[in-house]
């Protein structure tokens, strides 16, 4: 049998503060597209395949006032360093989606974490479909949570037989 997570939107009984829906954002990025050296946070991206995701990161990062540089890579890539308290903070979403963001943020939090989190490890269709791919079933499974929650109805089925990415793709929203 199959298993389906079914869906509505939350309302939590308490109170929560989230980051912000910048900050969420940023989140959204490091999880997806984010590394670490020393007490540097990074993030990457194609300019040349995506100018448009190095804008809003570029946006997200003067918006909120973060220390941060770029530099030009292999490829056309282009990796945004962050430095100082934003670093530190953004280090905690490296390659992890913590369940008190999906289950405890705002929703306008929330909402913005899952965008960035499709633009940095998925894609849009036309039809206003999309598809999540995850090589960390951990990720996969909290993207998943965090879909359910805003009212996505999912599934999730691997790509490669040697189980190495996933895919969550939404049918439709509440």
């Amino acid at each position: 049998g199959c298993y389906l997570p079914m869906s509505a939107p939350m309302a939590l009984d308490i109170p929560c503060d989230g980051p912000g829906e910048k900050l969420a954002a940023l989140a959204g990025w490091m999880v997806t597209e984010g590394g670490w050296s020393g007490n540097r946070a990074m993030l990457y991206q194609s300019e040349t395949a995506n100018p448009d995701h190095c804008a809003t990161i570029r946006g997200l990062l003067e918006a909120v006032g973060a220390d941060f540089s770029e530099r030009p890579g292999q490829n056309g890539g282009l990796t945004f360093t962050v430095r100082g308290e934003l670093a530190y903070w953004l280090m905690g979403f490296h390659k992890h989606l913590p369940m008190d963001a999906v289950f405890s943020w705002p929703i306008e939090d929330a909402t913005a974490l899952f965008e960035s989190m499709v633009d940095g490890d998925g894609h849009r269709r036309p039809n206003g479909r999309f598809s999540f791919i995850q090589k960390s079933e951990s990720v996969a499974d909290a993207f998943q949570a965090l879909a359910t929650r805003l009212g996505y109805r999912t599934m999730q089925s691997q790509l490669r037989p040697d189980g190495i990415l996933g895919i969550i793709e939404n049918l439709f929203q509440y």
